[in-house]
């Protein structure tokens, strides 16, 4: 029973957001969770005022980004935290019902109860652009050639372009942020080494440069994009990155790059340097 229980979990995570069938997929409501969270319908963003409260629309995030669902005593403490948990018990209900009120009405529930577990429906037709992020990413692991992996993992990294919940600080936002930060770095590390594999070195370049973005520190990553700047012919460039690198380790950390980073990095001047003399050599 467990194992069927998780394989329907994974069934319905990679089927959420398919439009159904349905012919207009403008018409389909669509959660954009990448930049300020806000909901589309026909294409056009919900006012906040349609939500009566923003908590309500918080909530629906939530159960988004929680495919299992959620307790409502768990939904109470997240979103009616310390003192405000009486009005939490009384307002419970109206949430869900602002919630329900303001999505497109259909033949299924937007929401579904279970005992007292409260999720979205994976029936009920909504879009999502973690959810097709999530789909993306799944493509490029099962993808058997490389064309395929890459252009699955581009499409996750256009999805992602935004920062994740831009502008929400509330509690269980958190967690969410920190973990789908770590994995947008992983996504432009693997995009990057894809299109370095494949010679295309400027658009790696761009790939580490995101990552590095969202983790400076992380040598391996200032290691891609000095290879794609060498790559490039542009060693100065390089020298400048791996000078970079070691004034930030060295003013923030205290630390200089490890040992395997200062010969990887000398190893790759050096050949730059020796391609460089041959080609003014034929010249």
């Amino acid at each position: 029973p467990a194992v069927r229980t998780a394989r329907r979990h994974i069934a319905e995570r990679l089927a959420r957001g398919a439009t159904g069938g349905i012919e207009d997929e403008a018409r389909v409501p669509r959660l954009v969770l990448f930049g300020p969270p806000h909901l589309q319908i026909a294409g056009r963003p919900v006012p906040a005022s349609a939500w009566r409260a923003q908590r309500a629309f918080h909530m629906l995030v939530f159960l988004a980004l929680h495919p299992r669902g959620a307790a409502k005593e768990e939904l109470l403490e997240y979103f009616w935290p310390g003192r405000q948990l009486a009005a939490g018990r009384r307002n419970f209900h109206p949430t869900l019902s602002y919630i329900r009120g303001v999505l497109p009405r259909s033949r299924e529930p937007a929401i579904l109860r279970e005992g007292e577990y409260y999720r979205l429906n994976p029936a009920y037709t909504l879009a999502c652009d973690a959810w097709e992020m999530d789909r993306a990413l799944e493509e490029a692991r099962a993808a058997r050639d490389s064309g395929t992996r890459r252009r699955a993992l581009e499409r996750a990294a256009t999805l992602a372009a935004a920062p994740f919940l831009e502008g929400v600080y509330s509690p269980w936002a958190e967690d969410l942020q920190s973990r789908t930060r770590d994995r947008i770095e992983k996504l432009h590390l693997e995009l990057g080494a894809e299109c370095a594999k494949a010679g295309d070195h400027e658009v790696a370049l761009g790939s580490f440069r995101r990552a590095a973005e969202l983790d400076e520190f992380r040598e391996a990553t200032r290691l891609g994009m000095i290879e794609a700047m060498v790559a490039l012919g542009n060693r100065r460039a390089a020298i400048a990155e791996y000078d970079k690198l070691k004034g930030l380790l060295r003013a923030e950390l205290g630390v200089d790059p490890l040992p395997e980073t200062e010969r990887a990095v000398q190893q790759l001047l050096a050949a730059g340097q020796s391609a460089a003399h041959g080609v003014a050599a034929t010249v």
